[in-house]
């Protein structure tokens, strides 16, 4: 779906993840303000956001909307960051990456765990706010 330059989509993904993407800076800061404020005062869930610039000069933006921010899949204590939402796993020791390692689809299974449960209620407040 497209709000003036800015496509927005729901990503079929093991977290929550709304997905902006533009070359028009302005109208993409504006419409990621209204997702942030969207899902902080209305759903009061914690979230991520990560950008990614592409050679084509477009800006991908993944907000990343949880339930928690850590998952009993993977080390205790450790805490799941943007860089985790983004399949990029940050481990402290052999210890920690061999358990990361050794069982298919952990990590999966552990993005799954903090994922804010119904996507559907985002996604059709974000419709609404944007106007799609």
């Amino acid at each position: 779906m497209r709000v003036l330059d800015v496509r927005v989509s729901l990503l079929d993904y093991p977290v929550c993840c709304i997905k902006l993407s533009s070359s028009a800076t302005n109208e993409l800061g504006k419409n990621l303000g209204v997702i942030v404020e969207l899902v902080q005062n209305k759903f009061n869930a914690p979230h991520n956001v990560g950008l990614l610039n592409t050679p084509d000069g477009t800006i991908d933006v993944f907000v990343f909307v949880r339930s928690r921010e850590r998952s009993p899949m993977i080390v205790p204590g450790s805490r799941s960051g943007a860089s985790e939402m983004m399949g990029v796993f940050h481990t402290s020791s052999d210890d920690q990456l061999n358990e990361l390692t050794s069982r298919e689809g952990i990590m999966e299974t552990a993005l799954q765990d903090v994922s804010f449960e119904n996507r559907s209620d985002i996604w059709e407040a974000v419709q609404s706010s944007l106007g799609l």
